[in-house]
């Protein structure tokens, strides 16, 4: 009875994490290689495109989504500096699979549990809501600009005005659904008092560094524009850009389908300039690739490495 507890305990979680790295490699090859939207042969040419433009533009493309995960994991780090110490490797570890377990859950719930359970059991609320907390930041900074972008697209194109007055409203709708969300989750007794144990200058390091993620993908996006030959000012295309993250974020979505809620609100946003839709598409699975992907197959060996039974110690 004993050996058989104790098989059952060492193999059971070992043949959940392959389930999970399996599943997160497959769905990754469905979405790269097994598509509607952009046919194999279209990727394949996209990815000439990119290779054609030399060695350099190739690194700073990489250089910029590795800078964009690297922001993440620290502030992570610096979230949970406010409850104990960890180093930026185990904030690493956490991070990257976490992203790999959300890959297959709705709205990144899988980041959140994925995360809590590197910790205590007594540890989970407090994990939980630091991870709110900076998710919550990246929000934030997503709504300001994009209030900016829509706001600089319906002066100059018209873009409010021409939306169907029943899809206005449904976006309303989804707007109010999340500020729900947003109350309900954060503005309980227990987040409030979350928040004030919070140091201000940590709030707005964690603030900084999503402005500064943002910028960096956001510009990503943009730097791909050109290498596709779209023939839009910068201005013009930052202000698309920023609406386009906008409205992809108040649709519940998996972290899997996350580049075809971007690519098709990106193709609706940016048909307002003209922009060659199958374009769109394919910078959107591109950003999917390099931001989602490749950081998931790198999370997918911490995955196989978490260990339940040993949480990190709470620091005295």
């Amino acid at each position: 009875m004993y050996n058989l507890k104790h098989t059952f305990k060492h193999v059971v979680p070992t043949a959940l994490k392959l389930v999970l790295i399996t599943g997160s490699f497959y769905f990754i090859y469905l979405k790269l290689m097994v598509n509607n939207a952009v046919s194999k042969n279209e990727f394949y040419s996209s990815l000439a495109l990119i290779f054609d433009s030399g060695f350099l533009f190739i690194a700073f493309i990489l250089c910029l989504s590795l800078s964009n995960w690297l922001l993440e994991i620290l502030k992570w780090q610096i979230l949970v500096s406010t409850h104990q110490t960890i180093s930026f490797k185990t904030a690493a570890k956490q991070c990257l699979s976490a992203l790999t377990v959300s890959l297959l859950t709705p709205n990144r719930i899988g980041d959140y549990m994925a995360k809590a359970l590197y910790y205590s059991k007594n540890q989970t609320k407090t994990i939980l809501k630091l991870n709110a907390i900076g998710q919550f930041s990246q929000l934030f900074i997503t709504l300001i600009f994009g209030g900016l972008g829509l706001l600089y697209l319906h002066f100059n194109v018209g873009f409010v005005a021409s939306i169907n007055p029943a899809l206005l409203l449904i976006f309303v709708g989804l707007m109010l659904l999340v500020i729900f969300m947003f109350k309900a989750q954060f503005y309980n007794h227990r987040a409030k008092q979350l928040y004030c144990a919070i140091k201000l200058s940590i709030m707005i390091n964690t603030l900084l560094i999503s402005l500064l993620r943002y910028l960096i993908f956001s510009h990503q996006f943009y730097s791909l524009m050109l290498v596709f030959n779209l023939q839009i000012n910068y201005f013009m295309s930052m202000m698309a850009i920023f609406s386009m993250y906008f409205l992809a974020s108040v649709v519940p979505t998996f972290s899997l389908f996350d580049w075809a809620i971007k690519g098709s609100v990106a193709v609706f946003v940016f048909s307002f300039l003209e922009v060659n839709a199958l374009a769109i598409l394919e910078i959107s699975l591109l950003m999917w690739m390099l931001n989602f992907a490749l950081p998931a197959l790198w999370g997918s060996v911490f995955v196989f490495q978490f260990k339940t039974a040993k949480p990190i110690a709470q620091s005295s």
